[in-house]
């Protein structure tokens, strides 16, 4: 906790003149994923935790006349993918998949390693999701979400998962969701309740709030299986075998996602409805190809 005594300032057991304090700068370190503020001058590194707020507020009191910035003054904040720093995730996923995929194509299996490259750009997609906070709306996502105009984001809620926070707003057009470190949250939840005037709350742990967090990866699923049928297709010995498995797998993705859409609305009846019909459906596909009907 950082205090004031007259003109000097004591954090830790470090001291130092306030005129001696020349600018203060937030931070996040994206290969780390620690976040702190750079008192400059003494270059204090004040940790974001607990006591955070109040140090925030007192050094913007006490210094109102130095220059404030943060790494995330554009609105643009970060994912944390499972937990790791958004860098690190990114390297990881890019030397995963290019090595794997330059395995498969140095045993002439190209095919494969087309597959496997398109299913590690959508990864890399997810990834790098991220939230951008801006004054005409809320974009919370991979790098195709749309923007949620704030007159239209009836909520937004998060919920703690250990390091991350998992993010969502919800509007009658639907709903966007991602992960984000959870040392940023303050940070974004000061943002949205500036820019946006849009409360944020937490979500009660509920069925509920579990189905509006599925929202978001329900709708673009069947999208993103979509799109890699499509680029495989044209790589692939017979076309039409990745052509039909992803278009059933996008099918059944579809009403698993109306599914969870109507669960999270409060239409159980819909819920029932669509996860009969997908029922029905995984049936009739196993009992054809048991018959030998798709061979």
């Amino acid at each position: 906790m950082i205090r004031r005594e007259g003109d000097v300032l004591h954090w830790s057991d470090q001291s130092t003149p306030l005129e001696s304090v020349t600018s203060l700068v937030e931070r996040f370190e994206p290969w780390t994923g620690r976040a702190w503020l750079q008192v400059c001058g003494p270059d204090w590194q004040v940790p974001i935790d607990q006591h955070y707020g109040a140090n925030r507020r007192n050094l913007r009191l006490w210094c109102s006349s130095l220059p404030f910035r943060s790494d995330w003054s554009d609105g643009d904040f970060p994912s944390a993918p499972g937990g790791l720093p958004p860098a690190l995730a990114t390297l990881a996923v890019i030397c995963g998949f290019t090595s794997s995929a330059a395995a498969l194509a140095v045993t002439e299996h190209s095919w494969s390693a087309g597959v496997l490259l398109a299913v590690g750009a959508l990864v890399l997609a997810r990834v790098r999701d991220r939230a951008r906070v801006s004054r005409s709306g809320l974009r919370i996502g991979p790098a195709w979400a749309p923007m949620l105009l704030w007159s239209e984001i009836e909520a937004v809620e998060w919920q703690r998962h250990g390091r991350t926070v998992h993010v969502w707003a919800r509007s009658p057009y639907g709903s966007a969701a991602a992960t984000l470190p959870l040392v940023l949250l303050p940070a974004l939840v000061a943002r949205i309740a500036r820019v946006g005037r849009v409360p944020v709350r937490e979500a009660i742990p509920s069925s509920g709030a579990r189905y509006e967090r599925w929202l978001a990866p329900a709708t673009g699923a069947p999208w993103g299986v979509l799109l890699g049928a499509a680029l495989i297709t044209p790589m692939a010995p017979t076309p039409w075998l990745p052509l039909f498995l992803g278009l059933t797998i996008a099918g059944g993705l579809a009403m698993l996602g109306a599914a969870i859409h109507a669960r999270a609305t409060g239409w159980g009846m819909g819920a029932v409805f669509w996860l009969m019909l997908l029922y029905s459906c995984l049936l009739f596909l196993t009992g054809a190809a048991w018959r030998g009907w798709m061979l």
